[in-house]
C-alpha cells in the first residue's frame, strides 16, 4: 500500500488513504466531507468492500448473513446516499462471478453480489451516458480471500485464479473501456457455471463451448439499430462482429452473452506473452 501511494505521488497525483466502516453512514459522510474539503467534488466511486461467511445453507446464521449483506449492499447504499448530490462520472462496483454461477457455502455472498449487478443496471439507466457504470463479476484472485484450500477447490473445478498484475491490467484496459456496452462484466478464466470453459482459439474469440468465433453466431442487436456491436478479442488483435479489425490490446476477451434481462460481457484473462 505504501509503495503504491508513493508511486502515485511520484507520478504527480494527490493521494489520500483513509479508513472507515462503509456500513456506518455517519462515519462515511464525515469522511467524504473531509475529502471534498481537501480535493473538491467527488467524481467517481469504486465500491470493493466485501466479507465472507461461508457455510452450508442449514448452518447459516443471521449474524453471518447480516455481516456479508450489510458490507456489500448496505455499504453501497451508504455510498450512494452520501454522494447523491455529486455529478459522478464513474460508478464501479466489485461484484463476483458467484452472483452468476453460485458457489458452495456462499448463498448470502451470491445474493449480495447479484444485487450489486442490478444496482449497476439501474444506475446506468438513471445516470445516462455521462456516467460510466460497471459491476465487475470477478473470478477468484490469487490473493486476498482465496485461501490455499479454496485455491485447490477452484483448480479442481477448472477455475484459474487471476494473477494480481493481470487483474489490474484488465481493470484498466477492458473494464473502463467505454466501448463495452454492458454495465455487467464477468472477468476470469473458466468461471462461468463453475465448470471449465473452452480456451480462446488462436484464430479468434469464440462463444464458450460453441467453437470458433463466427459473426453470425453472436447474439446481438440488429445491424442497423444505431448501437455499437460488441468487440471480440483475437490472439493478435480485436475483431468486431461486423468483421472490422481493431488494434491489439494486452488481454484477450471471450464472448458476449445475452439474456432478456441484461447484457453481460465476459472477459477471460490471459497473460500477454
Amino acid at each position: 500500500m505504501r509503495a503504491t501511494l508513493t508511486a502515485l505521488a511520484a507520478a504527480g497525483s494527490r493521494v489520500r488513504y483513509a479508513t472507515a466502516d462503509v456500513r456506518d453512514a455517519v462515519e462515511l459522510r464525515a469522511l467524504l466531507d473531509s475529502v471534498r474539503a481537501d480535493f473538491g467534488p467527488i467524481t467517481g466511486l469504486v465500491h470493493g468492500a466485501g466479507v465472507l461467511a461461508d457455510a452450508p445453507l442449514h448452518k447459516k446464521t443471521l449474524e453471518g448473513y447480516d455481516r456479508v449483506f450489510e458490507t456489500e449492499v448496505g455499504g453501497l447504499a451508504a455510498l450512494l446516499d452520501a454522494t447523491a448530490t455529486e455529478e459522478l462520472k464513474l460508478v464501479c462496483l466489485f461484484s463476483s462471478v458467484a452472483a452468476r454461477s453460485g458457489n458452495i457455502g456462499q448463498s448470502d455472498y451470491a445474493m449480495a453480489n447479484e444485487i450489486l449487478n442490478k444496482v449497476a443496471l439501474a444506475e446506468q439507466a438513471r445516470r445516462g451516458p455521462g456516467c460510466l457504470v460497471r459491476a465487475l463479476g470477478w473470478g477468484p484472485w490469487d490473493s486476498g480471500m482465496v485461501t490455499p484450500g479454496l485455491k485447490t477447490m477452484f483448480e479442481s473445478r477448472g477455475i484459474s485464479l487471476i494473477p494480481l498484475a493481470d487483474g489490474a491490467r484488465a481493470f484498466v484496459s477492458d473494464v473502463l473501456d467505454a466501448q463495452t456496452v454492458s454495465p455487467e462484466v464477468i472477468l476470469g478464466d473458466g468461471v462461468l457455471a463453475g465448470v471449465p470453459t473452452h480456451p480462446v482459439p488462436a484464430e479468434g474469440a469464440g462463444r464458450a463451448g460453441a467453437g470458433p468465433y463466427r459473426p453470425s453466431a453472436v447474439p446481438d442487436r440488429p445491424p442497423h439499430s444505431g448501437q455499437r456491436r460488441p468487440a471480440h478479442r483475437a490472439g493478435t488483435g480485436m475483431v468486431r462482429a461486423d468483421g472490422r479489425s481493431l488494434p491489439a490490446r494486452p488481454m484477450r476477451a471471450s464472448h458476449f452473452r445475452h439474456s432478456s434481462a441484461a447484457r453481460r460481457h465476459t472477459v477471460r484473462l490471459r497473460p500477454t506473452r
